[in-house]
């Protein structure tokens, strides 16, 4: 602690961001403060002042620290999320877990633009749509597009390539503009339609459909008038599922919070062109200030490359702006207002917020605690040394050796961090060996242990043979401290019974079974089994990639 005390000591009291590492050099925690020394010496009061509970954690890891100045609060706010970013520090929670939003993006430069998912927005000069939350969301609007504006779906490479029309065509769910088939007019016409309904402004596009379809029904045509009987069932359906909440067509990101004695629920509206397109939960197990929380989620999240709304609206104003303003104003190209409305029609959009987040809040506690339950009680059941905070799962994938791939994912208080997740294609094992594939595998990966974090368990997809090779590797690169297991499927022994999946561990000549029905025996089989999804995906990649 004395050399600790020095180390704070030597800290300048002036703004900038502070990294905490271990005796390992492995980075603990990532921070900003307008007074560097003041903000650290905070972490060693005792009794702690500190509400959240991973500070006695952290007080006992802490071996050194470092330190960047900066000239203003943007400044830090940028370099802490670079960081936290590039370090991925132990305990800088609130921001491992990716938020899982999708946007719609279409090139308006293009003559037959083609509409995309994406996950991150660009500085280029595409239109963006969303956040979307829901897949099935998304999938419905493409549905409308494909079938119902006859957008095309191929790629660019493809549609450049194209010499014939393709299989879209033949069931009239395209017209064919790669091989010259349609009028870029007639193309962009039909986008600009497709636009009003993205815009939420569908009104005038619906009454074009109606009329069309009375004037087709009237001449006959019974079977392209049901197509646009059906079109207009799908967006007025999609329409529903939007509140309208403002009369003007503004863009507002709205936050609201929940707080018990366990943790903050904060509930989130994304409100576009007037109404609430999409909505979000996020809970955290801490005790921090609000306004503390606040500012640091908001500074992690428009950190990243996410839409920027022309307001944000927060029921508790967060405990400094001055360096998040300045970011939103740098990636909108105008000031965006940060505001606490305390009367009207935005006040009420914070009431309505902050009651979702209140009724989302014990649900939500309910779920990490039982999953931090299924946590321990798998740690028990095992007689493992760690608590399983994180785990990595291992899988191989290949067909009589052809097209070998291995997979590692990464879950993180039951959770999977899709961020983390790895492909590693075979190239030292050239026959049907899933010995050595395992073993090339986690060599690979322990090769990155300097910048990416190693788990407190690694499950492998197998048997006894399986885990030994892992074993191997693990002891010819002395790591030592984490837990490693084997989880074995389970087997038909006769044509009406069964046996249990069997769980195989160091140093232990006989498996342990895993009872069915067991949240522990669930969490087991969902990271074996995302694992293998994974390794699938990218194995029938290759091998598609090679039939071409």
């Amino acid at each position: 602690m004395k050399n600790i005390q020095e180390q704070i000591h030597a800290i300048p009291p002036e703004m900038g961001v502070y990294v905490f590492y271990d005796q390992n050099q492995k980075t603990l925690y990532v921070g900003k403060s307008k007074c560097l020394r003041k903000r650290v010496q905070n972490y060693f009061r005792t009794p702690p002042t500190d509400p959240r509970p991973f500070i006695p954690h952290l007080q006992q890891e802490i071996h050194h620290i470092e330190y960047t100045l900066t000239d203003t609060e943007k400044e830090a706010l940028l370099l802490e999320q670079q960081l936290i970013q590039q370090l991925k520090p132990k305990y800088n929670l609130l921001f491992r877990y990716e938020n899982g939003q999708i946007y719609l993006r279409l090139n308006p430069n293009h003559p037959f633009p083609r509409l995309e998912i994406c996950r991150q927005i660009q500085k280029d000069k595409k239109l963006y749509f969303g956040p979307y939350l829901s897949r099935s969301d998304v999938r419905k609007i493409l549905d409308i597009a494909k079938k119902y504006f006859l957008l095309r779906t191929c790629t660019n490479q493809e549609f450049r390539q194209r010499k014939y029309p393709c299989l879209q065509y033949q069931i009239q769910q395209c017209t064919a503009p790669c091989v010259g088939l349609e009028n870029p007019k007639d193309y962009q016409k039909k986008v600009e339609e497709f636009l009003q309904l993205l815009k939420g402004q569908p009104h005038s596009l619906l009454q074009k459909l109606q009329d069309k379809m009375k004037l087709l029904a009237a001449n006959l045509e019974f079977e392209r008038a049901a197509k646009i009987r059906d079109a207009i069932a799908s967006i007025q359906k999609l329409q529903e599922q939007q509140k309208v909440v403002l009369n003007s067509h503004k863009d507002l990101d709205i936050f609201a919070h929940a707080t018990s004695p366990k943790g903050i629920a904060l509930h989130v509206f994304y409100v576009r062109y007037g109404k609430i397109l999409s909505a979000e939960n996020i809970f955290c197990a801490t005790q921090e200030k609000i306004s503390t929380f606040l500012e640091a989620y908001l500074g992690h999240y428009y950190c990243k490359n996410v839409f920027v709304p022309e307001e944000i609206l927060v029921d508790v104003l967060p405990a400094s702006t001055l360096g998040l303003k300045a970011l939103l104003k740098e990636k909108k190209g105008k000031s965006v207002p940060i505001l606490c409305p305390k009367r009207g029609v935005k006040k009420q959009l914070i009431e309505l917020c902050a009651k979702n987040a209140s009724a989302q809040l014990q649900t939500m506690e309910k779920q990490y605690h039982s999953t931090v339950s299924t946590l321990e009680d798998l740690q028990r059941l095992l007689g493992l040394q760690n608590f399983p905070f994180r785990m990595e799962a291992y899988d191989i994938s290949c067909i009589q050796g052809q097209h070998a791939v291995g997979a590692m994912i990464t879950f993180e208080l039951g959770k999977p961090l899709k961020n983390l997740y790895r492909h590693y294609k075979i190239r030292t094992v050239s026959q049907a060996n899933d010995f050595a594939m395992i073993a090339e595998v986690l060599q690979r990966r322990l090769r990155s242990a300097s910048t990416l974090e190693l788990p407190n368990l690694i499950v492998i997809d197998g048997g006894k043979g399986q885990l030994n090779a892992a074993l191997k590797v693990l002891e010819n690169y002395a790591i030592q401290g984490v837990d490693i297991i084997a989880l074995a499927k389970a087997r038909k022994k006769h044509h009406n019974s069964s046996c249990l999946e069997r769980v195989f561990l160091p140093n232990h000549p006989t498996p342990i079974p895993l009872q069915e029905g067991l949240e522990t025996t669930h969490l087991l089989q969902r990271l074996r089994d995302e694992a293998h999804r994974f390794a699938l995906a990218y194995h029938r990649m290759l091998r598609d990639r090679a039939k071409k």
